[in-house]
């Protein structure tokens, strides 16, 4: 049975994102003079929405404050900057799962369990067919601008090579 738009508004409503993950994307935009207040402003949330940092927040005012970024600061490639700021810290606990990791592969893994920990952003899949590895990520915000996807793909990279200088 089909879920009706009320219901997938709501389900969309409800999903969350970890506090932490705003610090990169306000990092990248007062990079380019953009600060948080103007941000949250363009973004319709209140002035002080991200001072400090909220330890949640709503996904779609994340994916929105994505968008907004890109625009003030007048930045085409602002998600894949956004994803090249990533920490470990970013991702809470899942980071320090990830730092544990022995090799990229059980990283990988790792991301499929634990992922919903930081984020209802979407959820990764890994298909492995004979020795070769397909990772793909489907976002629960099928609308939203490139500027999603490409950080969470920067992210990921910047973590994957984060994990194997560690090793």
């Amino acid at each position: 049975m089909p879920i009706s738009s009320s219901a997938a508004a709501a389900s969309r409503s409800s999903r969350r994102v970890a506090g932490a993950y705003l610090q990169p994307l306000l990092d990248v935009a007062a990079e380019r003079g953009v600060t948080a207040r103007a941000l949250a402003e363009a973004a319709g949330l209140a002035e002080n929405y991200l001072s400090p940092l909220p330890e949640l927040l709503n996904a779609e005012n994340y994916v929105r404050l994505l968008d907004v970024g890109a625009r003030l600061a007048d930045d085409p490639h602002f998600g894949l900057h956004v994803g090249g700021k990533v920490k470990l810290g970013t991702y809470h606990i899942y980071g320090l799962i990830l730092l544990s990791c022995r090799d990229f592969g059980q990283a990988f893994q790792q991301t499929l369990r634990y992922e919903g920990l930081a984020h209802d952003l979407g959820r990764s899949v890994l298909q492995v067919e004979n020795e070769i590895a397909e990772y793909q990520w489907h976002s629960n915000f099928p609308s939203a601008s490139r500027h999603l996807a490409e950080s969470v793909f920067a992210g990921i990279r910047v973590i994957g090579v984060c994990g194997t200088l560690l090793q």
